[in-house]
């Protein structure tokens, strides 16, 4: 592994802050603000996964990791918001959450293996 962009839990969470930034334009103008903090919750998860690797020992990396899994859970919560606010039609999360999903699943995995010195 050379960098942190080689990582398929980065790259997979690069692709969630593309399809959290496409969903949150659809809101109207009275969802700006949770637009805006989906965006940024979005933003955290591949940044804090690219922080931890750049950190010199595993239990920083651990700590990064853990904040960008707190991310893929506040962002969780804004798309059930987004929903049940009718700012989104029904099924239009889906996406996002899927990749939520696959990023929060692929963030445990490497702090498994991390945890196990792997």
């Amino acid at each position: 592994m050379k960098t942190y962009r080689d990582l398929d839990v980065w790259q997979k969470a690069v692709e969630l802050v593309l399809a959290t930034h496409e969903l949150a334009a659809s809101y109207p103008d009275g969802g700006a603000a949770l637009a805006d903090l989906s965006r940024r919750a979005a933003i955290a998860v591949p940044a804090r996964i690219a922080e931890g690797h750049a950190r010199l020992n595993r239990k920083d990396y651990l700590r990064y990791l853990s904040m960008a899994k707190g991310a893929v859970a506040e962002l969780e919560t804004h798309l059930v918001l987004a929903a049940r606010l009718h700012y989104v039609k029904p099924g239009n999360t889906k996406k996002a959450w899927a990749l939520a999903q696959d990023v929060e699943g692929l963030l445990r995995q490497l702090m498994e293996a991390i945890e196990r010195g792997i």
